[in-house]
């Protein structure tokens, strides 16, 4: 069987690994159509927003309550197929909207209750992230799950106890890239802080740095004209080196937002125009603390030799 270069490695550190029971299996199925769902309900909230109407006047054209209007956008409950189709007419969705809406019903069809909770705040961010004109990141002490090389992300489910679909694990990745591969995709513009190359999942690990070295440089260039990445020095002249964040920039800028995650899961997705403003200025005096496009590519490449030394 021919296994992706980080699925290799990553196989040789596993040992024996168990066979997951019939429960770990709808276990996972369950949980991946409650992100579906949640997904869904993203995008119909999304939908409603356009259309510049209140949960309550939904309800009252589709014959419902605002509260099961409210249900639906935040995952809590099932769309029937009847009612989609009623709600995506309401909100004359375009059809390539549409067909994307239409492909997360399908997927989201594990029952009411299906599986844990994911994080709804990243869901949202996944979603308004294919719109934005501009993203503009920074990442301290990890690597952002978009520029995550499938060795990165492997180790870090597996030193999580979390391992258990290498398969849904790589498709949910392989979704997310396709970011890169829309046909107005945003310009993407990552500040990486140079201790998440010594922050490895699990400690320290020489291999595990070069591979993700060597996958940053590849997605650049892939990417040449949307992904700029930029390595922050280890002592920068900063008050503070700011915690994770993204900023998302449309052409229109009423709809400017900040995604900020704040550890184990936790994260926000703050819409006032002053907030944005703080993010955006803190953004660009840590940009400008850091290397630009091609010397950071010079430092990695030079990087690459170091690191088994370490």
């Amino acid at each position: 069987m021919n296994l992706p270069a980080g699925m290799r490695r990553l196989s040789a550190t596993l040992g024996g690994k168990r066979v997951p029971s019939s429960d770990q299996v709808v276990q996972r199925v369950t949980t991946q159509a409650s992100r579906r769902r949640m997904q869904l309900g993203i995008e119909l909230e999304r939908e409603r927003d356009r259309a510049n109407m209140t949960q309550t006047r939904v309800g009252s054209a589709l014959g419902c309550t605002q509260s099961k209007i409210n249900k639906i956008e935040h995952g809590a409950v099932a769309v029937s197929a009847k009612d989609l189709a009623t709600l995506l007419r309401i909100y004359d969705t375009s059809d390539e909207r549409r067909q994307r809406i239409m492909l997360l019903a399908a997927q989201a069809t594990a029952g009411p209750s299906a599986g844990a909770p994911a994080n709804r705040e990243y869901l949202k961010l996944l979603s308004l992230e294919r719109e934005a004109a501009e993203v503009l990141a920074f990442h301290g002490l990890r690597f952002p799950n978009l520029l995550q090389s499938e060795h990165y992300l492997l180790t870090q489910y597996k030193r999580a106890g979390e391992l258990h679909d290498v398969n849904a694990i790589l498709q949910a990745r392989r979704e997310r890239e396709e970011l890169f591969r829309l046909p107005q995709p945003p310009r993407c513009r990552v500040i990486i802080g140079l201790a998440a190359f010594y922050y490895m999942p699990g400690g320290r690990s020489p291999g595990l740095a070069v591979d993700q070295i060597e996958h940053l440089l590849s997605m650049s260039e892939r990417y040449p004209d949307h992904l700029f990445f930029h390595l922050l020095p280890l002592h920068p002249d900063l008050p503070f080196v700011p915690h994770d964040h993204v900023i998302l920039r449309f052409d229109d800028a009423t709809q400017d937002r900040v995604y900020s995650e704040y550890g184990a899961g936790e994260s926000r997705i703050y819409t006032g125009k002053e907030q944005v403003k703080s993010h955006l200025g803190y953004w660009q005096a840590v940009r400008k603390e850091a290397l630009d496009v091609d010397e950071s590519q010079i430092y990695l490449r030079k990087l690459i030799s170091e690191v088994p030394t370490w």
